[in-house]
């Protein structure tokens, strides 16, 4: 098989490249095929609040962002130039995406008088 003087990369009858970095043909997938692991996230909250005088009150809550602690695990890897790390995920969402991070608990207390 010749190779067109145009198109360097490896023949599409090869189903591993020997020269990855020389690939010109990419495929017919669409963008953004991959789908991870899906994200399960549970957030809690609790308020109470009581009058211990006639004037004065307390308050206090507690917020716990993702409460049962499950890992969210990114995407896998899609580098065909490295064909063994292909399909493994290797690393975790972080809350900086907007999305869940480890657990994360917080407590606040109000005195209104």
């Amino acid at each position: 098989m010749r190779s067109c003087p145009r198109r360097s990369g490896c023949p599409a009858t090869s189903p591993v490249c020997s020269k990855p970095s020389a690939v010109a043909r990419f495929g017919n997938s669409g963008f953004n095929i991959l789908a991870g692991p899906p994200i399960r996230n549970l957030d809690f909250g609790l308020a109470k609040e009581w009058a211990p005088r006639e004037r004065a009150r307390i308050g206090l809550n507690m917020i716990m962002a993702n409460a049962l602690n499950h890992p969210s695990f990114g995407l896998p890897a899609a580098n065909i130039s490295a064909p063994a790390t292909v399909g493994v995920i290797s690393s975790q969402t972080r809350a900086l995406l907007s999305e869940p991070g480890p657990r994360e608990i917080d407590f606040g207390l109000r005195l209104t008088f």
